[in-house]
This record gives C-alpha cells, sequence and structure tokens, in this order.
C-alpha cells in the first residue's frame, strides 16, 4: 500500500448566505475550531456576512483555480490560505 503526504493548508473563506457543505468534501477540509462549525450552522438562519476558518488537507501546497471558482459561484470566497506557516493564497 503506498501512502502519500497530505499538506494541511489552513484556509479563509467568507461569504454572505448559506455555507456551502459539500465544498468542505470537495475540498478535503473541515471547521478549524468549534466556533467555526457554529458560524457554518448559523449561517442558514442568520444571513449576514461570515468569515470561516477551515483546515484543508491537499497533495499539494496550493490552491486550485477550479478550486477558487467553485468558491465564488456560491458566493463565497477564499480570503487566504497558508501552509506551514507562510501564506500561499491572497485575494486580491
Amino acid at each position: 500500500m503506498k501512502s502519500e503526504k497530505l499538506y494541511v493548508i489552513h484556509v479563509t473563506v467568507i461569504g454572505y448566505g448559506p455555507f456551502p457543505i459539500d465544498m468542505l468534501r470537495y475540498d478535503r477540509s473541515c471547521p478549524d475550531h468549534e466556533t467555526d462549525s457554529y458560524d457554518i450552522a448559523r449561517t442558514t438562519y442568520e444571513p449576514q456576512m461570515r468569515e470561516v476558518h477551515l483546515v484543508q488537507f491537499s497533495k499539494n501546497q496550493k490552491i486550485s483555480d477550479h478550486s477558487i471558482a467553485r468558491w465564488k459561484s456560491f458566493k463565497w470566497k477564499i480570503m487566504k490560505a497558508e501552509c506551514d506557516g507562510k501564506l500561499i493564497y491572497l485575494d486580491s
């Protein structure tokens, strides 16, 4: 059985309206803290701008353009991403 290295990427997303739960599966990610889980749940009944912190597990140290576009299709966007303490993506 071959093992593969996964990188841990800390991602900050921001959006309005229901959180796109399927993006957690799509990006192999999960809420960073319990408060982020709570903020995700609140998006369904408190429609206001939210910032959520996620942890993503990736085969490489980058955020794909396809993932960025998919978040935007849900009216959410990736604000920044860090891996090993280094900034790897910043929305401009």
